[in-house]
């Protein structure tokens, strides 16, 4: 995707508390899901990835172009180069 279709797909998300994990290829848990808010959603000087901030300085960096599922309440994106999963999941009370 590019920069737009990023910031378009992700807008739903944006000021929502979300659960961030990152997973290993089979599944397998790299990093514990944890709340947060989305805080906004922008590219890398590159515009090689998109940075998913949840604070000032806190931020996940997914490839632009890694393979991405995105439904309402979702969003995995698989970057090949890590082999690593990021996922963001909309927390129920929002």
């Amino acid at each position: 995707m590019n920069e737009a279709e990023w910031k378009k797909s992700l807008q739903p998300f944006v000021g929502r508390q979300v659960l961030v994990s990152i997973e290993g290829p089979d599944g397998e848990e790299k990093a514990p899901a944890v709340p947060k808010t989305l805080a906004r959603v922008h590219p890398n000087e590159e515009h090689t990835h998109i940075k998913w901030y949840f604070d000032l300085f806190t931020f996940v960096a997914v490839p632009m172009d890694a393979r991405t599922e995105i439904s309402e309440n979702s969003v995995k994106a698989f970057d090949p180069e890590a082999n690593l999963y990021y996922k963001l999941v909309r927390t129920t009370n929002n």
